[in-house]
């Protein structure tokens, strides 16, 4: 039995690798980068503030609500990594959240090598945050059987302020009563564990203080105006996904990695770094929203192919 389990393991370790080597070399390149950040904070003990000082501790104390604010099943994804060695765990989180991207990235035909030189990429891993599951999520939602695509939404709701337009997209579009089995399982079992969690939750939401303006990309409440194009481009992901970034009250940057797993024009890298590389010469906060606003003008009048 123990023979056979070791072959297996040898035949999936050998698939996985006929698969890297069948890759064009800057896909094989941009794999490689993916995974050396994932685990460069952690091997040079650098960063992982949020992983180990809000995820780690919050799940470990049970005092949600403290320095995280997130739906209470998510906090079952973080427990395996939450109670092995601080480092170590963070490792492994990061890592994993690199595999999600990776496995993201395949299902859209994405490119890793622009993928694994974005800022948010980089971010993600330096702080240890979470959007790994969060692109997974939005990757199983829109193309996975319903099943899988049910999963795919319980992800998406790790962070409702990204998380809720696709949610709404994917249900709309997709129509299919079976996507609810899996979250609906879910949030009875969380009841069962917390009881009804809701009201504490929310109550947690609305003390939040106010974001770091560097961080922060939203352009909320001006951004209400676009409400109307979320009718007009009903068909469009990637216009759903950029609308919600600029209604939310807050949105990080390094939450635009879900949508970089799919959508990614090149200059999209220099813009980004060109923004925040500026903050070393000029001493004013980056004026986030010129992010997702350049992308979502990019592609309402000039991405004519997307059409998803």
């Amino acid at each position: 039995m123990e023979s056979y389990q070791i072959s297996g393991i040898k035949n999936w370790a050998k698939q996985i690798w006929r698969g890297f080597t069948s890759l064009p070399r800057p896909d094989q390149l941009g794999i490689i980068i993916i995974f050396a950040f994932a685990m460069l904070g952690p091997l040079l003990d650098l960063g992982g503030w949020d992983f180990l000082q809000a995820f780690r501790r919050d799940t470990l104390s049970g005092n949600y609500g403290f320095k995280t604010w997130h739906p209470y099943p998510i906090y079952w994804l973080i427990y395996p990594f939450a109670i092995l060695p601080a480092k170590l765990g963070f490792l492994l989180w990061n890592l994993t959240s690199a595999v999600c991207f990776i496995v993201a990235i395949r299902l859209w035909n994405g490119r890793y090598l622009n993928f694994a030189l974005s800022l948010p990429l980089f971010w993600m891993f330096y702080a240890g945050q979470i959007d790994g599951f969060i692109a997974l999520g939005l990757a199983l939602a829109m193309l996975a059987n319903p099943y899988l695509a049910g999963l795919g939404l319980v992800l998406l709701t790790i962070k409702p302020q990204v998380g809720l337009l696709p949610i709404l997209f994917v249900v709309y579009h997709r129509r299919d009563w079976r996507l609810f089995v899996v979250p609906i399982a879910i949030l009875l079992l969380s009841f069962i564990q917390w009881g009804w969690w809701v009201p504490d939750w929310v109550a947690s939401i609305l003390e939040i203080e106010k974001a770091d303006e560097v961080t922060n990309i939203t352009l909320y409440p001006y951004s209400l105006i676009l409400l109307p194009v979320l009718w007009f481009k009903r068909s469009s992901l990637n216009v759903w996904y950029l609308v919600g970034s600029l209604l939310a009250p807050y949105y990080a940057v390094y939450s635009l990695v879900s949508l970089f797993c799919r959508f990614f024009p090149v200059w999209v890298n220099l813009f980004v770094w060109a923004m925040y590389l500026s903050l070393i010469w000029i001493d004013y906060p980056v004026p986030g929203f010129l992010i997702p606003l350049t992308l979502l003008l990019y592609v309402l009048f000039f991405d004519h192919s997307e059409s998803k």
